[in-house]
């Protein structure tokens, strides 16, 4: 056994191995790149017989992080193995992980982050990418988000992908929780934590990439797993409901299967009779409610969720596609969680023109806007002509006065903070949390401009690609860079960087690209992040204003909205060294002139003509 290192690191990933020799190395690797380092990789030699010892020696020489922990006994056993690493243990926070998996570069690092923010929670896991045995992906799996939504899945199946699990090593002791040798051991545990008092969530998107193959565990003990599974959820249906209620209901195949995709979002094809599995649910939930351990905001979220997922057998639907749960953590911190909305999606296909009009006349659209006038009205204008009328501008404390004047009079909704609440304002407003958690959204800066040729049923297409491809949280226009006009002094900076996004087609003119702010059409439910998302190419193009200013010369709203923008903007045209403008000198040779010089003339040529006006 190796010595345990001088200083504790933060966490300690246990990674179990029993002859693994065939992706042992991948899955080392993938735990040493990680973009947060204070940890130490716990690799438990589980009695193999491959290479795999040969491979841990190499790592551990190569890696002081790197400490290998080898086993003794006759015969092998998982739960022997984890339990030995958590002993041996020294960081504050376990991560597991499978000896065949992957973790992406930076899941250590968002599992600390949102632990950090969350005290109260002693277990984190995420959603997981599945792929072959030769890492070909095969879907995206998703888990309970949300605190109740977890606890609540406990009865049906485990809440977590065991390999993207992280938890708190103070719990486990607290409560001397270990594994247990048994088939589906980590459902037991994520079981055993919750009666204890456990909150748990799960991140919204894929930390792990997990491989399914005939030798993983749960295939060669499959039979053994549903066994122990199904003790497991009779376990915990007796907890939630206090053992005073005929259980037999819940433990039907069907409704674990349906609750399973309500809770998770996870697609299940429906079948008649499911409205009634639904039915159940909703009464599990309430039998559950007092014992559940958390707030009577995320039970009403959870119950409202459920409720409106009923309305797609109430209306006749025979589809069952999907339902989206997300992280919603920004938009409701007093809850300590990241639940989200559930809402029920048609299968992609043709649609008619009325389904499209409707979706787009009533699909909130949320523009966020500071200190700029002519770009809004032109934004808005557009989406007027294209059938819009759900909007609402999001006014950041703009002192411009051709704004506040066109705020004063537009028909629009118009919410006005007293703060610049900065680019994510829409997940900081607490009015608006019913209508994101619930509803598609539309979220844009006031500066992103469809193209004239630009289909005026844009938002529905991007909704029709988000149904096609499950997985993506957001879909938007690509920026068009073809016609960047010569006098835009980051032209080149902009084309390079913009180039770069589209790299990964998935189909003609749909790339999976990073989306910030820029116009895009959002699932309920999602918190901001940059994706996964969807940038369109071809027709559904957009222009982001800015990048066609004149850096010579600069007008009245642009040299205002600079003055007074957020030091932390990161528009190209104000962040940086791109406040340092380009400009002709005397006698048509080029120099340099700061952002300040034009802001002051800029400022001077405004008083001068308000002075005008009155005398």
């Amino acid at each position: 056994m190796d010595s345990h290192p001088q200083v504790s690191p933060l966490v300690s990933v246990l990674v179990p191995v029993h002859n693994a020799e065939r992706y042992l190395a991948e899955t080392l690797r993938s735990v040493l790149a990680q973009t947060f380092t204070d940890f130490e990789l716990l690799a438990v030699d589980d009695l193999s017989t491959d290479d795999s010892p040969a491979i841990l020696s190499h790592f551990a020489a190569a890696d002081p992080r790197v400490r290998v922990l080898r086993r003794s006994g006759r015969s092998p056993g998982l739960a022997f193995a984890l339990n030995f690493g958590l002993d041996e243990a020294r960081g504050a926070l376990i991560a597991r992980l499978d000896a065949d998996d992957i973790a992406l570069p930076h899941r250590l690092e968002r599992q600390v982050e949102w632990l950090s923010a969350h005290p109260d929670h002693a277990i984190l896991g995420s959603f997981i990418e599945m792929m072959d045995s030769e890492g070909n992906p095969t879907g995206l799996h998703r888990e309970p988000l949300g605190a109740a939504a977890v606890a609540l899945h406990s009865v049906v199946g485990t809440p977590f992908a065991h390999p993207a699990v992280m938890m708190r090593r103070e719990f486990l002791e607290a409560h001397r929780l270990r594994y247990h040798e048994i088939p589906a051991q980590d459902y037991d545990l994520w079981a055993r934590m919750l009666v204890c008092g456990a909150k748990g969530d799960n991140i919204p998107e894929a930390l792990v990439r997990y491989r399914v193959h005939p030798s993983s565990d749960s295939n060669v003990r499959a039979a053994a797993h549903e066994h122990i599974a199904r003790s497991t959820a009779l376990r915990q249906l007796a907890h939630y409901t206090g053992g005073t209620q005929k259980l037999g209901p819940w433990l039907e195949p069907r409704f674990q299967q349906v609750a399973h995709a309500v809770i998770t979002g996870n697609t299940l094809p429906a079948r008649p009779g499911d409205g009634a599995e639904v039915q159940k649910l909703q009464d599990l939930l309430a039998m559950a409610e007092p014992r559940l351990g958390v707030s009577i905001h995320e039970i009403a979220d959870l119950r409202n969720r459920i409720a409106e997922y009923g309305k797609v057998f109430q209306s006749g639907s025979r589809t069952l596609d999907r339902v989206m749960n997300k992280a919603v953590s920004s938009l409701r911190p007093m809850m300590r969680r990241e639940g989200g909305a559930l809402s029920a999606l048609a299968s992609p296909g043709a649609a008619s023109e009325n389904e499209a009009a409707a979706f787009i006349k009533s699909v909130p659209v949320f523009i966020n806007t500071r200190d700029r006038v002519a770009c809004l009205q032109r934004l808005v204008a557009w989406l007027e002509r294209a059938g819009h009328e759900n909007i609402t501008i999001i006014d950041n404390a703009s002192t411009y006065p051709p704004l506040v004047a066109y705020l004063e009079a537009t028909r629009h909704r118009v919410i006005r903070s007293p703060d610049n609440l900065g680019h994510t304002s829409l997940w900081k407003l607490p009015e608006l949390h019913p209508v994101i958690m619930s509803e598609w959204f539309v979220y844009t800066d006031p500066d992103v401009i469809p193209s004239e040729e630009t289909p005026l049923d844009a938002v529905f297409r991007f909704k029709q690609l988000m149904q096609s491809y499950p997985h993506i949280l957001k879909t938007g226009f690509g920026l068009r860079i073809d016609d960047l006009p010569d006098h835009y002094h980051l032209k080149q900076r902009v084309v390079s960087w913009e180039s770069g996004l589209y790299g990964r087609e998935i189909e003609p003119e749909v790339f999976e690209a990073d989306i910030d702010t820029t116009f895009a059409l959002y699932r309920p439910g999602v918190p901001y992040c940059y994706g996964p998302a969807l940038r369109t190419m071809g027709q559904y193009q957009a222009r982001h204003l800015p990048w066609y200013t004149n850096s010579a010369v600069i007008d009245d709203e642009e040299a205002y909205y600079r003055a007074h923008a957020l030091s932390a903007v990161t528009t190209w045209n104000v962040a940086g060294d791109a406040k340092e403008q380009v400009t002709s000198g005397p006698g048509g040779v080029a120099g340099r002139e700061t952002f300040a010089g034009h802001v002051r003339q800029a400022l001077k040529r405004r008083l001068q003509a308000l002075r005008s006006k009155i005398r």
